[in-house]
């Protein structure tokens, strides 16, 4: 199928909607096909798509029955109908953005370098640096990468594993990766997932400048919050912020069993060093002592690079059976599966 297709979960986001498909009926690449869902909204976000889907047939509506599933539920449920009609290239959209007029064309001319010389076939993911503003579109930082303090080459390997560096809405996959990560199992994000799983069974790849201005608006999902607001807000309140990182964190490690499982049930070929990198943390973390969890993810090259961050990873790796215990995490991600 020729051009390519974008998909849009909406959640009572009626304020902003308008704007971001104005952005996508703007691009310049203009051979695109739009798949929106409504995450079981109460606001005016479902008329609003009807509306769009009345007067643009590049808008078609993926029936929702008002259920609300969550961002990475609802993102698995319109990846796979892309997939599932033959589209090749797939871009993700969040609601509440203003794509810049070039950020199709951009990131596809990048995802056609990198299938021309990996091959179609390979499992890509194409991302960009995105433009943080105000609700009001001012800009607060020119570089989502360096208000994070992320490298280029922490999304590229074993990092990937332990940290997300990806934005969902500055996202392009091809169908090999969709091939990979669909259906999507239950998952801490689903743009993580993916970017997990280009990494450990393909590549990668950053477009190194925004394509996208990322509104900040007090709602978002995830958001954009610098580290001074997020020392601000564990100064503000530590037992509530250790509890939900801590939560974050054993919701990642669920991912990594998800991902490790799916390549021992699929017979996938993890040819990249976060590949090798997942199988050195998992037998790692799989083992009893405290001695042997850190050693396997000091050796993985998991680790994030700043010390604090580090030292943290560290710590929750160290005491990890007494983390589930306190948060009440029976599963633990699978360790117990694969002892």
């Amino acid at each position: 199928m020729a051009g390519y297709a974008i998909v849009l979960s909406a959640y009572n986001g009626a304020a902003w909607l308008e704007a971001q498909l104005e952005s996508i009926g703007a691009q310049t690449a203009g051979d695109w096909r739009l798949y929106a869902r409504d995450d079981g909204s109460s606001d005016a976000t479902v008329e609003l798509l009807r509306r769009a889907a009345a007067r643009e047939p590049r808008v078609r509506l993926v029936p929702s029955g008002a259920r609300n599933l969550g961002a990475p539920a609802s993102f698995g449920v319109l990846l796979q109908h892309a997939l599932d009609r033959g589209e090749r290239h797939v871009f993700l959209a969040d609601q509440d953005d203003v794509w810049l007029p070039d950020k199709c064309a951009r990131m596809l001319a990048a995802m056609a370098e990198r299938e021309q010389a990996a091959g179609a076939s390979t499992p890509i993911l194409v991302h960009s640096d995105l433009c943080v503003v105000a609700e009001d579109l001012s800009v607060v930082h020119a570089s989502f990468a360096a208000q994070q303090g992320f490298r280029a080459e922490d999304d590229r390997g074993a990092r990937l594993l332990l940290a997300n560096t990806v934005t969902g809405c500055a996202t392009l996959v091809n169908a090999a990766l969709l091939r990979c990560a669909l259906p999507m199992p239950r998952v801490a994000m689903h743009d993580w997932w993916l970017a997990q799983c280009a990494a450990v069974f393909g590549e990668v790849h950053f477009v190194d400048s925004p394509t996208v201005r990322y509104r900040q608006h007090g709602a978002n999902a995830v958001g954009a919050q610098g580290r001074p607001e997020r020392a601000a807000a564990i100064a503000g309140s530590p037992v509530a912020w250790w509890r939900e990182s801590a939560g974050r964190f054993l919701a990642g490690l669920r991912q990594l069993w998800e991902l490790r499982a799916r390549a021992r049930s699929r017979s996938l070929a993890m040819r990249s060093e976060a590949g090798r990198a997942l199988e050195v943390l998992w037998g790692g973390l799989a083992e009893g002592s405290a001695l042997s969890r850190m050693s396997a993810a000091r050796q993985s090259g998991a680790l994030p690079r700043g010390f604090a961050r580090r030292v943290l990873v560290l710590a929750r790796i160290a005491s990890l059976p007494s983390l589930r215990a306190r948060l009440g995490d029976e599963r633990a991600g699978g360790l117990e599966t694969t002892a």
